[in-house]
């Protein structure tokens, strides 16, 4: 499974570096990208397979008109959306944007929302559809997690909307675990599941 992780730039990606941007040496690079970090126009990250730079995202603009921008060394890994979606999360949730490249804060949540549905365990998406109604938002999705063929969906704020009965094949439980999570609706195998 490929382990990908979006890290500030630093010296380490020196080589990788200077193919993005050619005119600058790498010093210089981080230099211009830590400052428009501390200015608040511009965030930049190495994307990482492992220890191997694969990739550099950036979301630019932050003040006028954002946009996100993102350059891979092997296109069509992948690595441009998982990038792209982080970059997202950032404009969105944690600078509180409201557009970024023509795209709304709302078009985003119905589409992170639209495809965790997608994927869900058919007895899930009622509970699904039922926090999104209450005004829940999809915060994180992925596959292949907690075990292959898995689908894990956390919601934003905690579950908003108490589902009785519980739809068949569907166990609740509150777990209230603070490295983890406070409730989950989950299947059996392979596992899916909504936590809070």
């Amino acid at each position: 499974m490929k382990r990908l992780a979006v890290h500030l730039l630093s010296g380490e990606h020196a080589a990788g570096l200077r193919v993005v941007r050619p005119e600058l040496d790498a010093d210089a690079y981080i230099a211009c990208a830590q400052a428009a970090r501390e200015a608040g126009t511009d965030y930049e990250y190495a994307i990482l397979d492992g220890n191997r730079l694969v990739g550099v995202c950036r979301l630019h603009n932050v003040e006028s008109t954002p946009e996100v921008r993102v350059w891979t060394a092997e296109p069509g890994r992948g690595d441009e959306k998982f990038a792209t979606a982080l970059m997202l999360e950032l404009a969105f949730t944690n600078l509180q944007l409201s557009t970024v490249g023509g795209l709304t804060r709302a078009e985003w949540a119905s589409r992170r929302a639209d495809e965790a549905r997608a994927e869900l365990h058919p007895a899930l998406r009622a509970v699904l559809d039922a926090e999104l109604a209450a005004g829940n938002e999809v915060a994180e999705q992925s596959a292949d997690w907690p075990e292959p063929g898995s689908v894990f969906v956390r919601m934003r704020e905690p579950f908003r909307a108490r589902i009785e009965p519980v739809p068949d094949g569907v166990v609740f439980s509150e777990l209230d675990d603070p490295h983890w999570w406070k409730a989950e609706y989950a299947t059996g195998r392979p596992r899916h599941v909504i936590a809070c």
